[in-house]
Order: structure tokens, then C-alpha cells, then sequence
């Protein structure tokens, strides 16, 4: 691990502790506490990395990338290849793409996008999203059939190409 990946975990650890402290008084019981915190763990994880894309992506589309000689993965200034991904065009394709998912995302209910993020994105189980949901199963797989419908939908000309 390296130093930057030890900062960022103590950043994560005070953000999360301090998200508990803040939002205690709304833990109602319902769930465990356990099921609570990492609930914020999972969201506070999810937000930073959200947060670390946006940035990379805006300011910085091809400067981060990976040397094998190098401890870090991140290596500044390294330039765009000739590869197929790093061609304008595609590039144009991926943010559209990125951005047409984000759209259909938007489209779920709070709980359909909720189920559809840590089944597709964090790959639970369906029994851990209902444990940190506090829904059954049943509800949990009704949720994330719908919200993937939802999605093959608005996606279905990226599919057919």
C-alpha cells in the first residue's frame, strides 16, 4: 500500500465517523448497527471514488496511467497512446455512453437504483443488500429485475451496436 492509499483510507475512516456522529440521532434501530454503519462505509466509499472520477475525468482524461516499473499507479504525464481507446472518437463514445447510463440511472426509484449500485457496482449478494436495505429478498430481486429492465431500455442502441 502506499503512502497516498494510506491518506485516502484516514480520509475515508474521519469522513465516515464523522457522517455517524452527525446522523446518530436518526439511527432508529430498525437494522443493526452494524448494518447502519457500513451502510454509510459503502455510501461514504461510493461518494469519494464518484468524486475521484469526476475530477480525473474533467481535468485530467489521459494524464493518470500505469507504469509496471513503479510502485504508484498513478504516473503523471504520461500522453494518450494510438490505441483504439484512447482515439478521439471513442472517447467521445465513453462519455456519452457515461453519460446515457447516469441518465438511466436517474430514471430508477431510490431504492431500484440503491439495489441495482450495490448488486452491479459493489457486487453483493442479494441477501447482503436486503441485510443493509433491511428488505426481504424477494423485494430486493423485484427491484433489481425492474431497475435492470429500466436500464436495457435506455441503453438498447448502445446493445444493438
Amino acid at each position: 500500500m502506499s503512502m497516498a492509499d494510506e491518506e485516502e483510507a484516514k480520509d475515508r475512516v474521519q469522513e465516515v465517523f464523522l457522517r455517524v456522529f452527525r446522523s446518530i440521532k436518526k439511527f432508529k434501530g430498525k437494522s443493526s448497527f452494524y448494518t447502519w454503519l457500513y451502510r454509510i462505509v459503502v455510501n461514504t466509499c461510493i461518494d469519494a471514488q464518484r468524486r475521484r472520477q469526476r475530477w480525473r475525468h474533467t481535468f485530467l482524461p489521459w494524464r493518470f496511467g500505469k507504469m509496471e516499473d513503479t510502485e504508484s499507479d498513478l504516473v503523471l504525464e504520461e500522453y494518450p497512446d494510438k490505441e483504439d481507446s484512447s482515439n478521439p472518437l471513442s472517447h467521445v463514445n465513453r462519455q456519452q455512453l457515461e453519460s446515457d447510463v447516469k441518465k438511466a440511472l436517474q430514471l430508477l426509484s431510490e431504492k431500484q437504483r440503491a439495489v441495482f449500485q450495490l448488486k452491479i457496482f459493489q457486487e453483493m449478494s442479494i441477501h447482503e443488500i436486503a441485510e443493509i436495505m433491511d428488505l426481504a429478498e424477494g423485494t430486493v430481486k423485484t427491484h433489481l429485475f425492474r431497475a435492470t429492465q429500466v436500464i436495457q431500455n435506455q441503453l438498447r442502441g448502445w446493445i444493438e451496436n
